[in-house]
Parts: structure tokens; C-alpha cells; sequence
């Protein structure tokens, strides 16, 4: 067991460095979502975009068949985002007076 301690250790590294490059990545997409949010709010656009989502959902297991990921963690992750997406969407719609 000790003998894998050092590649335990760099595995750890890895998925550590990993783990920064989604967090940064979740970041910019949640700055660009934020401002899909003030655009539909200025715009009297509903929050949410059924038709779009759909899409999403088919593009996402694509990507996720193509990487050798399972499909299922692809959408779940997607689904997390939406819904905090959808929450801020409704918290600028409210500000701004268009409740959707």
C-alpha cells in the first residue's frame, strides 16, 4: 500500500487541478447565463425555453456518447445548471417588473 502513495498523491493532484478548471469553466458559463437573464428580462422573454432545453439535452449526449461518458451524468449535470440558471433568470425578471 505504501508504494501507491505516490501515484495515489498524483491522481489526487490531478483531480484536483480538474476540479479548479470545471469550477473556472462553471463560472464563465454561469457570467454568460447571467447575461441571457438580462437580455430576456429586457426583452419580456420567458425565463424558460423548452424547445432550447430539448436541443440542449440531445447536444449534451453527443458530446458526452462521443467523450465515453455516460450520457446520464451529462444531463444530470445539465439539469443542475438549468436550475440555478432558471432561478437567477427569475430573480432579474422579477427585478425588472416581467415575472415569467
Amino acid at each position: 500500500m505504501v508504494g501507491m502513495e505516490p501515484k495515489l498523491l498524483q491522481w489526487r493532484g490531478q483531480l484536483d487541478e480538474i476540479d479548479k478548471q470545471v469550477i473556472d469553466l462553471l463560472a464563465q458559463r454561469f457570467d454568460v447565463t447571467h447575461q441571457v437573464g438580462l437580455f430576456k428580462a429586457e426583452k419580456g422573454l420567458n425565463a424558460r425555453d423548452t424547445k432550447r432545453e430539448n436541443e440542449m439535452v440531445e447536444r449534451i449526449h453527443k458530446i458526452a456518447a462521443d467523450a465515453g461518458l455516460d450520457p446520464t451524468v451529462a444531463e444530470n449535470y445539465l439539469k443542475t445548471i438549468w436550475t440555478h440558471s432558471l432561478e437567477k433568470h427569475r430573480e432579474i425578471a422579477t427585478k425588472k417588473g416581467n415575472e415569467s
